[in-house]
């Protein structure tokens, strides 16, 4: 690990003359983590997948961050769909470069061992996260108090309009937009409702 801390300080002062801007740097990290996200949700709901998938995707975004400095510095004109790869909208880029990563990890997945059964069953019987649990024993995943249900995909929904309603009113304020911002407070408040409700809920639970 010492040694690995060396060679990422190595890696990062020679990447830095590369990069022109801030907005670079931080497109760098993006396409860096590119799929990564999703394959971390994704093995909470699955038990196929194991840590060659992360290290996979990991491996895979350090390229795809690599491919895209080497190709901005190298070879500017480079095309994609008809435009220059220094004129593709960064959005674009990521979903390219995660229509890459997703499915090379779930390859490695196929091609390696999976989580050792007694782990996965221990793993469930704490979590019950739901999701796709075939690799384990069905009388472990008809065990009851699943952490995920439909009533879960409401309180998300809940969340979710609190954390937009109240991040979309305050730049509305800011953009001196009334109506708008008033719209998304309110918006925000039924979701703060919601949540208060899965407080309730959860703490009576509990």
């Amino acid at each position: 690990s010492r040694l690995l801390t060396v060679l990422i300080a190595v890696a990062g002062i020679a990447l830095t003359p590369l990069l022109s801007s801030v907005s670079q740097a931080w497109e760098f990290l993006a396409f860096l983590v590119a799929g990564s996200g999703f394959l971390t949700v994704l093995r909470w709901f699955w038990w196929r997948m194991n840590a060659w998938t992360e290290l996979c995707a990991i491996a895979c975004g350090l390229l795809c961050a690599g491919l895209n400095v080497g190709l901005q510095v190298l070879a500017p004109d480079v095309t994609l769909f008809g435009t220059a790869w220094t004129e593709v909208r960064f959005e674009i880029k990521l979903a390219a470069f995660t229509a890459l990563v997703v499915p090379a990890s779930l390859i490695a997945t196929w091609l390696t061992a999976p989580v050792a059964p007694a782990k996965l069953e221990a793993f469930y019987r704490k979590t019950r996260p739901g999701g796709w649990w075939s690799g384990i024993d069905p009388a472990v995943r008809s065990l009851p108090g699943a952490a995920l249900n439909r009533r879960t995909l409401v309180d998300l929904c809940w969340g979710l309009l609190l954390c937009l309603g109240a991040t979309l009113g305050i730049g509305y304020a800011i953009l001196l937009q009334p109506l708008a911002a008033a719209l998304s407070f309110a918006l925000g408040a039924i979701g703060a409702v919601g949540v208060y409700r899965w407080l309730q809920r959860e703490g009576g639970a509990g």
